[in-house]
């Protein structure tokens, strides 16, 4: 009996003392561990990361319009499941790529070398120079250790491939089987196994436009960027931008007018209090370019936005339909005044379909003076079809940058929002880039609007123009305003 006694303790003593050798890893997120499906544990998670309840209709087919949706969900995918491992240092020469960002520079033979290293660890060590024959190696992870991270670095891929099948429709599946040698390996049994990595790199490839077509596609995409296309969030809108722009420059590309992308996205809003703090941080820019920080901007653009936001002042588009409207009709009212008294032109003294005079669109000399006014030619303002060059007296071709940035402060401007407090920087330039084209124009060709008997407001291309780009409508909006004009 105290024999007896003694065997139970000593047994005791030996789980107490194996339990305090126990080792425990320190990990955040589980799945960024190395787990046996085989274990319950294990299973567990595997499942997890590999099951997915979707409907057909959810899934993603393969083409360049899910392109953004694709990659969004595999970067998503890959911070929840931890994929990095395998994704985001794939071995090209002598540096590391990552294939969610670097897929275009990444030759997918080199994806297919890294699932060599865990596939056929024997043949990659003793003939890694050598293209793969996709065979499988038998291993031994319970007794060797190089053995036990390949069979760690299988589950990991066999997850990735398991997850991204869960989320592609019938269709993306069946198309994907067709290249089904790039991706699987087999054993000596004919088991065959996808590799995650090789078959993200696929994908990924047969959304990728060339690489200069595809930052070419980047560099449009950032210079159409407009306020309205994010419902009007700063935040979302830039980000955007930025990520397209690091995309670019992943691909060894350049884009010479980012700065200015950004400042003609952040002034496609209407928010007057937005705006004027945008332009004048322009202003420094074009003052000394050299020592500008597009960092600083766009963190300073953000907190802005954040603050007016938090204040309740952040204004949306609607309000500047109101006060555009409200402008046109305060215009409609005084052009037909101005064309009664100065009916002194007939339709061939000006640009068809413009009230510019027609002799500002021929140039002579660089400079001239009509009717006692100086003009500069300045072949920076253009109309398809209409003008190619015109006569202004503003300023001269060498300024016109300048210009059109200070035009948004002109006293007009100033004047026109003191009558109308709603009306922003992006309404104003629009109004006053009409206005000084077309003011001495009207006054010397109302022939062209009686002729028509009616006293009312042309759109013409540039107004149409600002009203699009700067002041952020919609070519609807623009029709609603004009309805009936």
């Amino acid at each position: 009996m105290q024999l007896r006694s003694r065997t139970i303790m000593t047994t005791n003593q030996q789980a107490v003392n194996q339990a305090a050798t126990v080792k425990y890893a320190f990990i955040e997120n589980p799945f960024e561990s190395d787990f046996n499906p085989g274990e319950p544990l294990g299973q567990k998670l595997f499942l997890e990361a590999t099951i997915f309840d979707l409907k057909e209709e959810d899934k993603f087919s393969i083409n360049f319009e899910n392109t953004t949706k694709l990659l969004d969900l595999f970067s998503s995918l890959s911070n929840k499941f931890g994929w990095a491992r395998l994704i985001e240092k794939v071995k090209v020469g002598t540096d590391y790529k990552s294939i969610l960002k670097n897929h275009r520079v990444i030759p997918i033979s080199d994806v297919q070398k890294q699932a060599e290293s865990y596939f056929a660890p024997g043949k990659h060590a003793s003939n890694p120079a050598t293209d793969v024959d996709f065979n499988i190696e038998q291993l031994d992870p319970e007794t060797n250790s190089n053995h036990r991270k390949c069979f760690y670095d299988r589950v990991k891929s066999n997850v990735i491939a398991k997850a991204i099948f869960q989320h592609l429709s019938a269709g993306a599946i069946k198309s994907l089987s067709l290249d089904k040698a790039i991706y699987t390996w087999s054993d000596a049994n004919g088991n065959e196994k996808m590799d995650g990595p090789t078959l993200l790199k696929l994908i990924l490839s047969k959304l990728a436009p060339s690489t200069v077509l595809g930052v070419q596609k980047l560099r449009e995409k950032i210079s159409s960027s407009r306020l309205k296309d994010f419902d009007y969030n700063v935040i979302s809108m830039i980000d955007s931008m930025q990520n397209h722009f690091e995309e670019i420059l992943s691909h060894g590309g350049t884009m010479d007018t980012y700065n200015t992308a950004v400042f003609d996205a952040l002034l496609s809003g209407s928010d007057s209090n937005f705006n004027t703090w945008v332009v004048t941080q322009q202003n420094k820019f074009y003052e000394d370019s050299t020592s500008f920080k597009i960092e600083a901007l766009i963190m300073g653009a953000k907190n802005q936005y954040t603050n007016l936001l938090a204040m309740g002042q952040w204004r949306k588009q609607e309000t500047i339909l109101a006060a555009l409207a409200t402008r046109i009709q305060q215009l409609e009212s005084t052009k037909g005044k101005v064309s009664t008294q100065t009916n002194t032109k007939n339709d061939g003294d000006v640009i068809p379909g413009t009230t510019i005079e027609k002799w500002r669109s021929i140039k002579t000399l660089d400079s001239v003076n009509h009717n006692g006014k100086t003009y500069h030619w300045c072949k920076h303002h253009v109309s398809d079809g209409k003008y190619n060059g015109l006569y202004v007296s503003s300023h001269d071709e060498a300024h016109h940058d300048l210009w059109r940035s200070n035009n948004r402060g002109s006293n007009r401007q100033q004047k026109i929002q003191s009558q109308n407090p709603f009306v922003t920087s992006a309404t104003q330039s629009a109004i006053s880039t009409h206005n000084s084209d077309t003011q001495s124009s009207v006054s010397n060709s109302g022939a062209q609007s009686m002729a028509s008997n009616k006293q009312q407001i042309t759109l013409n291309d540039k107004m149409r123009s600002v009203l699009l780009t700067k002041a952020g409508l919609t070519e609807k909006d623009i029709e609603q305003l004009f309805q009936g004009n």
